[in-house]
């Protein structure tokens, strides 16, 4: 009896969906497994006009030695009409060494703009942005 309740709750927690995120800092290739042998790639990742919802978060800084720590947005603010746009330009490239030596380089660039409308009551909309 101990070992059918063991499997199956190995087999259900193997079964249940979980989430996975993919990383893109392994090689390109598989091991070149020679001197000077190389592979190069490209990655190219665009995220455009993707609406997001933002409900609470909090800053926390310090200022003249004195740590805060507030809401954002405040009470009774809100924060709407969140866009966003990003893009990822990656180089990566795999240089063989010995038969079980490889040098593995990931160089890359990414700009990303953040727009958004702070709405508080009895005052105008406030448009923010961030382009970097």
């Amino acid at each position: 009896m101990k070992k059918l309740i063991l499997v199956s709750s190995i087999m259900l927690a193997v079964a249940l969906p979980s989430i996975g995120r993919a990383a893109t800092v392994g090689n390109i290739a598989e091991t070149q497994g020679a001197p000077s042998k190389f592979s190069l790639g490209l990655e190219y990742d665009k995220i455009s006009n993707r609406d997001l919802e933002f409900t609470s978060g909090s800053i926390t800084g310090n200022i003249g030695g004195v740590p805060f720590t507030e809401p954002i947005p405040s009470l009774g603010d809100s924060i709407k009409d969140v866009e966003a746009e990003s893009n990822r330009i990656f180089l990566k490239g795999t240089l063989g060494f010995h038969s079980h030596i490889d040098l593995f380089v990931k160089l890359g660039i990414a700009d990303a703009k953040w727009e958004s409308k702070y709405v508080s009551p009895g005052s105008p909309d406030q448009k923010d942005e961030f382009d970097g």
